[in-house]
């Protein structure tokens, strides 16, 4: 079981963004991608698609990409 009182949520930092990515988007088969359905043609980022582009408008709150 997780012990709550060790989890910390906070916003993401440009320097959790590697971690990140690497966990959720470096590998184009994992589990969760067979869950889209076959009107999803997502492709996943590269590492620096993500750092460079997806992470600053979604993840790092940059208000200027709204």
């Amino acid at each position: 079981m997780i012990d709550l009182s060790k989890v910390e949520l906070r916003q993401a930092q440009p320097e959790d963004l590697e971690e990140f990515w690497q966990l959720a988007f470096s590998d184009p088969n994992a589990g969760w991608t067979k869950l889209n359905g076959p009107y999803f043609h997502d492709d996943l980022p590269t590492k620096e698609e993500f750092i460079n582009e997806l992470a600053p408008k979604v993840w790092l709150g940059d208000k200027e990409h709204y």
